[in-house]
């Protein structure tokens, strides 16, 4: 599930703030396309998982490991995330409650597939078994475009 923008974005500054569930595996996707192609900053807030990790659905996968990420993810509070995505290929940086965790510049081998414009969507996804009562909540969200 996504909750997502009508409008299309290229570069921009998204602020928003966020309180997840332990276990859930959450994200903020960006220039989402149709066929959901796109930059996923993740929020997995699970065993094994990562915050700010660059994911990229239907083409390359992981391009860009955080595992510090969490280090910095407060539990059973609301966390403060800004992400800038600019340029082609995108670069794109993501802080969490003021702390820089990922500045990630993608080549055109990372980007390959990827829209240069599309809509934010933010991610609600099951993630499987044990999962069913978690949530993830969002609120605060500004779009600023670049």
């Amino acid at each position: 599930g996504f909750l997502t923008t009508l409008e299309s974005f290229q570069d921009f500054e998204l602020q928003f703030d966020t309180k997840v569930d332990w276990p859930f595996d959450s994200g903020v996707f960006l220039r989402t396309g149709p066929t959901g192609k796109s930059h996923q900053v993740t929020i997995d807030y699970r065993p094994g998982g990562q915050i700010g990790r660059i994911y990229c659905p239907w083409t390359q996968s992981v391009v860009h490991n955080c595992p510090d990420g969490i280090k910095h993810f407060k539990k059973d509070a609301w966390n403060h995330f800004r992400i800038i995505c600019q340029g082609e290929p995108a670069h794109i940086k993501v802080w969490l409650n003021d702390v820089l965790i990922t500045d990630f510049q993608h080549t055109a081998k990372t980007t390959a597939n990827i829209p240069t414009q599309g809509t934010i969507s933010l991610q609600v996804h099951p993630g499987g078994a044990g999962y069913e009562k978690s949530r993830a909540m969002f609120r605060n969200i500004i779009i600023k475009e670049l």
